[in-house]
């Protein structure tokens, strides 16, 4: 088909509201053509341009930059599994057309068709026939809606968490039930795990247990043997190296005694070291034997993040509690709500 004159400078307009590659949406790079209009997001603007081809097809960055190669512009265009650009003077530029994006079309137009012309957005001038629409600043809930505010597709890389922590929170986006019903199961599953940990340690104490009463065993088995031998020795009989083993005493204890006793001495003729260092505290010292540790401390600061995040929190969460507040609209886009089944009264 004959290539419309301003398609170009469509595509132009349109390609200005893409944006960078983002994980949650990498088809903001490119202009989406669909069914006779040109759709293209940052997350923050949607325009929709009437550009009068029929068909699907994705224009990316490398595509404009490939038109704006040649000297002059291509006369017509075919889309289909590939677009074709074609020159009067037989000339044609043929590109893989990849299109899967019926869903996103349909999110572009839905959003379009809910804030365009609401005051909950701005509308932008195109220079052509079309839609545009652009996030501002304002209350998360107009005309009984939920309306965009940190982004219409996608809310940033942080957490939902942190963003109801931080103040950033996005009711379209951001379920704050589930975030809710998320530590729940964070702390169930570390009880879960300390509960395993003690039920190991269980079973390793049974297993020490068994040891011991073995050792014990033992212990009864080399006092027979002690009197066996001392029986021998009383009576006037050879003994054996096993016998004399059996008696001769040990004295681990008082040799553990007196090594320590040479360790305390070693460690308290170490040159004596300041008590303070420029703000840090000793507050400890211990010898192990082979090493003496000193420790220092230092108070840290009294954090404020606590006292003020504690604060934002309750105040987003508290909109959703008032009575005024249009829980419908929450219904549909919280999953914690939307995923609830009817349950069945008394009787």
């Amino acid at each position: 088909m004959l290539l419309p004159p301003d398609f170009l400078d469509q595509l132009k307009a349109a390609k200005r509201f893409t944006g960078p590659f983002a994980q949650a949406a990498p088809w903001q790079r490119h202009v989406i053509l669909h069914d006779g209009k040109l759709y293209a997001s940052n997350n923050r603007k949607i325009v929709e341009i009437e550009c009068e081809i029929d068909g699907s097809a994705i224009f990316s960055t490398r595509t404009l930059n490939l038109l704006k190669s040649f000297q002059d512009e291509p006369t017509e265009i075919e889309v289909g599994d590939e677009i074709k650009f074609g020159w009067k003077d037989g000339r044609y530029l043929t590109l893989v057309n990849d299109f899967d994006h019926d869903d996103i079309v349909k999110q572009h137009a839905r959003l379009l068709d809910d804030w365009h012309g609401s005051d909950a957005v701005m509308m932008l001038d195109l220079g052509h026939a079309g839609r545009a629409i652009e996030i501002t600043e304002g209350p998360g809930i107009v005309d009984g809606k939920l309306a965009p505010r940190r982004g219409f597709f996608y809310v940033g890389d942080s957490t939902p968490s942190l963003r109801l922590a931080r103040g950033d929170t996005d009711l379209r986006m951001d379920d704050l039930f589930k975030i809710k019903k998320d530590e729940l199961g964070a702390a169930r599953k570390a009880n879960e795990r300390k509960r395993d940990r003690l039920l190991d340690e269980q079973v390793r104490i049974e297993r020490e247990l068994v040891y011991l009463t073995q050792e014990l065993i033992e212990d009864q088995r080399k006092l027979v043997e002690f009197d066996a031998a001392l029986e021998k020795y009383q009576s006037g009989d050879a003994l054996t190296e096993t016998d004399k083993e059996c008696l001769r005493p040990a004295c681990e204890s008082d040799i553990r005694k007196e090594e320590s006793k040479e360790h305390k001495e070693a460690a308290e003729e170490l040159p004596d070291l300041p008590k303070t260092i420029k703000g840090w505290k000793q507050c400890a010292d211990r010898n192990d034997g082979e090493y003496v540790y000193v420790t220092y401390r230092r108070r840290l600061p009294e954090p404020k993040a606590r006292k003020a995040m504690r604060k934002r929190i309750e105040q987003t969460v508290d909109t959703v509690f008032k009575s005024d507040f249009p829980r419908d609209a929450v219904v549909a886009a919280w999953k914690t709500l939307s995923q609830i089944e009817p349950r069945a009264g008394p009787g």
